[in-house]
């Protein structure tokens, strides 16, 4: 059984529950979910997929070994640990399972890399840096949570692990799948059979200097909007976004693949670069 097969209907769950209660605060029953929905639909739901689907794509991106029983087991308890804390009114339990859970997958992430028979794409520099966000937007929450503090670490960790965390997972991982489910590029499991090289390697925007660069950029964007000044980090984001999307997924042309998933899949990737623009342009 695959990671994912076991780790996304938990995710399922947390969807649903994320959901229902804003159906009842409309109809007048409970109160407004607030902070609960945001920690229910990222830390739940998103990083259930996350979680099921980086453990089943690492060791096929690295030809390296598989999740093992044990591993499987502790990610799905795991997942199911946050979804119990998450009722609990003390927020510590479930900032502490969140930690446990990016530090159980970096970890996962990290022995399959050294043991690694292919180099991910210079793309996948933006899995770490998800995983870095992830671990410090938490801590950062957990610091803010034991000292009754709302100010600017809470703001902080708050914008890097519901926005920056997945976003750059998003980034990553959508820098190689995107372009192919596009019809821009091969799948990745059809270039490892074929150990291909793309003719584009030597080209700086295929570089990993380009993705260290632009990884540097992404996390400044959010110091700059917590502590400088908001429009100029988003802004800053907006470009990143906007420069990988034309880039590599090239929105701005019509998919060279046919298709009702290839359609939906070009119309979010649009629908993403213009929420950050608005987002940007628009504060408030």
């Amino acid at each position: 059984m695959d990671p994912y097969q076991v780790l996304f209907p938990i995710g399922f769950v947390f969807a649903l529950v994320g959901t229902i209660p804003w159906i009842l605060f409309s109809v007048g029953f409970g109160g407004y979910p607030g902070l609960k929905h945001a920690d229910w639909m990222v830390g739940g739901f998103l990083l259930s997929f996350a979680m099921g689907f980086l453990m089943t794509a690492v060791p096929r991106f690295t030809g390296s070994d598989t999740a093992k029983k044990v591993e499987l087991l502790f990610g799905g308890i795991l997942s199911l640990s946050l979804l119990f804390f998450s009722f609990i009114e003390n927020r510590i339990y479930f900032y502490t399972c969140l930690l446990t859970c990016f530090i159980f997958l970096f970890t996962f992430a990290f022995k399959r890399f050294r043991k690694r028979l292919y180099t991910p794409p210079p793309s996948f520099v933006f899995v770490g840096i998800g995983l870095l966000l992830g671990i410090s937007g938490v801590f950062a929450l957990l610091i803010s949570y034991l000292q009754s503090n709302s100010g600017l670490l809470f703001i902080f960790g708050k914008l890097i692990f519901y926005q920056g965390m997945m976003m750059s997972f998003l980034l990553g991982i959508g820098s190689r799948l995107i372009p192919a489910f596009l019809g821009w590029a091969e799948f990745p499991v059809i270039q490892l059979q074929k150990k291909l090289n793309t003719k584009k390697q030597n080209q700086f925007v295929q570089s990993k200097q380009f993705w260290f660069l632009v990884g540097i950029a992404f996390i400044l964007s959010f110091i700059l909007e917590a502590f400088v000044e908001i429009q100029i980090g988003r802004i800053l984001r907006a470009l990143i976004g906007t420069l990988i999307a034309v880039l590599f997924w090239k929105i701005h042309k019509k998919p060279n693949s046919k298709g009702y998933l290839v359609f939906w899949l070009w119309l979010a990737s649009i629908s993403f670069i213009l929420g950050l623009w608005i987002y940007g342009v628009f504060p408030v």
